[in-house]
């Protein structure tokens, strides 16, 4: 800051300065939201992000204060004006460069955060020593996105995917497709799991249950050759579903999920 308000003392006039000057103060008032806050509080005063909604492509920026970044690129180019200008006119510009680079250093060092060990069951490293190739569907089948879950969704099903290796159904992408979605609603094995995995209604409508023969070849079709039931959070309807309709043999087991495999 320091750095990039000398530029702006000393090189008002400049166009580099100027055209930086311009670009970090459009993305700072970009990134202060659509409703101005102070201290932690609603001023309610209005700002132009507030119209960007009605605007088609820019709408989908839906976290404005992602506009930082460039407001820090912007600060970055007037801090380097500032040191060249330094460097040209001080003898001493380069101490000072170093000092200042020293200070900025300082600042931007990362505080300890405390992490946590991820573990993954023994059912996911069964299913890593599986040789055959085929996708794994995990029950109840979550899907969601940045806008919320369609279906309650199981995190520890993506972070311990790099054991498993394999393609998963369900799963979350911050910016969902509805073209996705339509796969989804339209596969009607994925469909009747999405229902009994306490999907919304709006979004899969009910629908008969697929039986055992309709359920066999839509395993196949869908590249489904394992299946792994979490015995925490499955409901009685999923279950006897699973357990009562399809071509499974059961694999492995823990505490908290039960792996099972298409049988051919």
């Amino acid at each position: 800051l320091v750095l990039a308000g000398l530029s702006l003392r000393r090189r008002r006039t400049d166009a580099t300065v100027r055209t930086w000057t311009a670009v970090g103060a459009f993305f700072f008032v970009w990134a202060l939201g659509s409703h101005l806050h102070a201290f932690g509080w609603n001023t309610a005063m209005i700002l132009p992000q507030t119209l960007v909604r009605f605007l088609p492509i820019v709408s989908n920026a839906r976290i404005p204060g992602r506009a930082m970044v460039v407001v820090y690129l912007a600060l970055a180019m007037l801090a380097a004006t500032a040191v060249a200008d330094l460097r040209e006119r001080s003898r001493h510009g380069a101490i000072l460069v170093l000092l200042l680079a020293t200070a900025v250093m300082a600042d931007f060092e990362s505080a300890p955060f405390q992490t946590v060990a991820v573990t993954c069951e023994p059912t996911f490293w069964a299913l890593r020593a599986r040789s055959n190739p085929g996708a794994v569907a995990v029950l109840p089948l979550g899907l969601g996105d940045g806008f919320g879950d369609i279906a309650p969704l199981d995190r520890k099903v993506l972070a311990c995917q790099p054991v498993y290796q394999r393609p998963v159904t369900g799963g979350f992408l911050a910016r969902l497709p509805p073209s996705v979605v339509a796969e989804y609603k339209n596969d009607p094995l994925l469909a009747a799991w999405l229902r009994l995995s306490g999907a919304r209604r709006e979004v899969v409508p009910d629908a008969p249950l697929p039986d055992r023969q309709s359920a066999t070849k839509q395993l196949h079709a869908d590249g489904i050759a394992y299946l792994m039931l979490n015995k925490r959070t499955t409901g009685q309807a999923l279950r006897e579903y699973v357990l009562g309709t399809l071509p499974i043999r059961q694999i492995a087991d823990d505490d908290t999920y039960t792996l099972f495999a298409v049988q051919e």
